[in-house]
């Protein structure tokens, strides 16, 4: 539960966005541990990151957005993330195996 209040948390503070626990549904946990150079310095990662998705049907307009959070919010579909992730066609702090996760929770093929 207070990974999911925190969850609601960011949502409200970056986005303006309202949402309650039991709209956020759980895909799957993600582990990090990274040891190395960052930036020409000795760096030392490890993370928990728990990944959920909220159905949430609003027109970009919406939002009301940090914008010391956030750039902007563009909806597309969840193929043409995939592809513009794993290609880098557009700004983004994805990473490929939080997609994974995403579609594994939604039940859909991870293209």
């Amino acid at each position: 539960m207070k990974t999911k209040l925190s969850a609601i948390r960011e949502l409200f503070e970056e986005l303006g966005v309202h949402a309650k626990a039991e709209d956020l549904v759980y895909c799957g946990t993600r582990r990090v541990v990274y040891d190395g150079e960052f930036c020409g310095k000795l760096f030392h990662d490890s993370q928990v990151s728990k990944v959920f998705y909220l159905w949430f049907d609003a027109d970009e307009s919406a939002f009301n957005i940090d914008p010391a959070e956030v750039d902007r919010v563009l909806w597309m579909n969840l193929d043409a993330c995939i592809d513009g992730v794993r290609h880098n066609t557009f700004p983004h702090c994805i990473e490929m195996d939080e997609l994974e996760i995403l579609c594994s929770g939604l039940k859909v093929d991870f293209a």
